[in-house]
């Protein structure tokens, strides 16, 4: 199970009681917590910016963490920041 579990606006990080592993599992593009201010600014439908995300991709490692192996889940939507690419793509 899980020893530590962090928060931050942008991320839920869980740790295990034992790493066993030098790596972390991440999932990057299934933050679904979209900024008022974001959605008010793109003039989109909601439910169609929802399209961009990875939904539920974290579901298939969230437990990863009882395999001794850190799990980082982003928060926010990639479409609203994306982890994966440079600042002019």
């Amino acid at each position: 199970m899980r020893n530590a579990q962090n928060s931050s606006p942008a991320y839920d990080l869980t740790l295990p009681e034992v790493h066993l592993a030098p790596v972390v599992v991440a999932s990057p593009h299934s933050g679904d917590v979209y900024p008022a201010e974001f959605l008010g600014a793109i003039g989109i439908d909601p439910h169609q910016i929802r399209s961009s995300e990875d939904a539920f991709v974290h579901l298939l490692a969230e437990r990863i963490a009882e395999f001794g192996v850190p799990f980082l889940k982003a928060r926010f939507p990639r479409s609203y920041v994306d982890l994966n690419r440079n600042a002019d793509e």
